[in-house]
């Protein structure tokens, strides 16, 4: 065997080695759901995003609260699906659930697929 082409092999084992060792211990590959932290301040700064987002578009506005639960999908990017506890702005109701859609794809801005009440 050529010296280069062991010690390719040996640089493409010590490199590949890493990669499967880190996919292996998150659990994170594209096309599976996977549950987040709702303490997370990622999750958290995505749920208020989807708030303020909604609130473009309506005339009742909504607070944000916290994150209830939520998952996550890889596919092109991070698909965020959030259950999130808001509560009307003008109303001194008790917060309600909405079930929020985030998007956030590499190199692009934020996009809020979806937003809904919930039980």
């Amino acid at each position: 065997m050529y010296p280069h082409c062991f010690l390719t092999l040996i640089l493409m084992i010590t490199l590949l080695i890493p990669l499967a060792t880190a996919s292996a211990t998150t659990n994170r590959y594209p096309g599976a759901w996977m549950p987040v932290n709702t303490s997370d301040p990622v999750v958290v700064e995505k749920g208020k995003w989807a708030v303020l987002e909604y609130n473009k578009k309506v005339t009742n506005k909504l607070v944000f609260q916290r994150v209830v639960s939520g998952e996550t999908i890889y596919i092109s990017g991070i698909f965020y699906g959030l259950v999130v506890a808001a509560k009307k702005e003008s109303l001194p109701n008790p917060p309600e659930n909405y079930h929020a859609g985030v998007w956030a794809k590499f190199f692009e801005p934020l996009k809020l697929r979806t937003f809904y009440k919930g039980n």
